[in-house]
């Protein structure tokens, strides 16, 4: 990504997510949409986390591992594993019992050399809490391994880099709380 651009996702959508006691919630997600619940004018469509494998996918594997099973064997197998699947799918239906955001925030963006002299940003990008508090006039940086919903996250690894939260960290929300400003993620 170039310097002062916002984040982007190629997997960023609108999504919905059931909040603990509340409606579904839209919000911009860079999670895969396989894994969510999208509104469509239709209605809301869900997509299945895993799905029972076709006849032709059992035959597959089963060949791969060296099984030679015939029809009616791969038959049996997907009628046994069918209701495990099902289960799964009964699942990703319920509410995530997430957090509402509760301070608008932007993804931020990566700053520049002359903005960050010493490397120590991963990303820049203002929240500002509470009108009112203990912390109100306070700059905060949050360290990159803490959740910051909206706000992409490494943890100093390659192995989750373009990951973006979806909710706070406790410690994010009660800065947020008692009035502090996030400056970004260092």
């Amino acid at each position: 990504l170039s310097p002062r651009v916002p984040w982007q996702s190629q997997t960023s959508g609108q999504y919905q997510r059931r909040v603990h006691g509340g409606e579904p919630q839209a919000y911009l997600s860079t999670s895969p949409a396989k894994y969510r619940m999208s509104e469509t004018p239709e209605g809301p469509i869900t997509y299945a986390a895993v799905k029972v494998p076709t006849l032709k996918e059992l035959r597959e594997v089963s060949e791969e591992i060296g099984l030679q099973w015939d029809e009616d064997e791969l038959k049996n197998i997907q009628e046994i594993i069918g209701p495990t699947y099902r289960n799964y799918q009964l699942v990703q239906q319920m509410s995530d019992f997430l957090p509402r955001v509760k301070y608008p925030r932007t993804p931020g963006y990566q700053p520049d050399s002359d903005e960050n002299k010493y490397n120590g940003w991963y990303v820049k990008s203002e929240i500002k809490g509470a009108p009112t508090g203990k912390l109100s006039g306070k700059t905060i940086a949050i360290k990159d391994a803490i959740c910051v919903a909206g706000v992409p996250m490494m943890a100093g690894s390659t192995n989750i880099e373009g990951y973006t939260p979806d909710v706070d960290a406790t410690v994010v929300e009660r800065i947020l709380d008692a009035g502090g400003t996030i400056s970004g993620k260092v």
